[in-house]
């Protein structure tokens, strides 16, 4: 069984963005925005099938090699931000806001119900078309079946514990928070109305309230 990471359109976009980061670097942009990265050799598979123009110039449109090569790896809003892709990098960079799109979104709570929480709760002008793009680049649970994001999540915080130092002999700690963590009630669940009511429970969110 192989494991894909939910952000692999982010983790595209940054293989070949023109900074040229190093897997590496790559590993730690993803472990301070929260995102999976699975591993160093996965990491490099994801870099080894992107085939970029020479030149490339990913933030002109006008040029029509790159644009065709970004709009065919649908990774062109990373490159080219428009308003829902400004508002996903604001949910990504607001802890609480993005624990609660992830998992109301592993329990498929509609996204016009997620986005007016957030709206209401967060202090994030959320909408659907800003919750769509941040699924496809951050949390595109499609890429795994339901045993794969279990697998997923329980493997967290062993790679967590492998990768920051801090936490190297902290394992048994993290097992505990990750535990308590409302993705994977949510992950470990059938999907209902229930589980969702469980999640947000998690989430110190009263259910059903707005």
């Amino acid at each position: 069984m192989r494991l894909r990471s939910p952000a692999e359109n982010y983790i595209k976009y940054l293989s070949v963005h023109l900074d040229k980061f190093s897997t590496v670097a790559i590993k730690d942009r993803l472990l301070d925005a929260g995102l999976d990265f699975i591993s160093d050799r996965y990491l490099e598979s994801v870099r080894a099938k992107l085939r970029p123009p020479d030149p490339f110039f990913p933030n002109d449109r006008g040029h029509a090699a790159s644009f065709g090569f970004i709009v065919r790896e649908r990774i062109n809003r990373m490159f080219q931000p428009d308003v829902a892709m400004k508002t996903a990098l604001e949910l990504l960079d607001t802890p609480r806001a993005k624990e609660f799109v992830e998992a109301m979104v592993l329990v498929h709570v509609p996204l016009s119900q997620i986005a007016s929480f957030i709206t209401k709760r967060r202090s994030i002008h959320c909408t659907v078309p800003a919750l769509e793009v941040y699924v496809h680049y951050f949390w595109n649970i499609d890429l795994l079946d339901s045993t794969q994001m279990r697998l997923l999540l329980d493997l967290r915080t062993d790679l967590i514990a492998d990768a920051v130092p801090e936490l190297k002999d902290k394992k048994k700690l993290l097992t505990r928070a990750y535990y308590k963590d409302p993705r994977k009630v949510a992950a470990d669940l059938p999907y209902s109305p229930t589980t969702a009511m469980l999640a947000q429970m998690r989430l110190g969110v009263k259910p059903g309230k707005s």
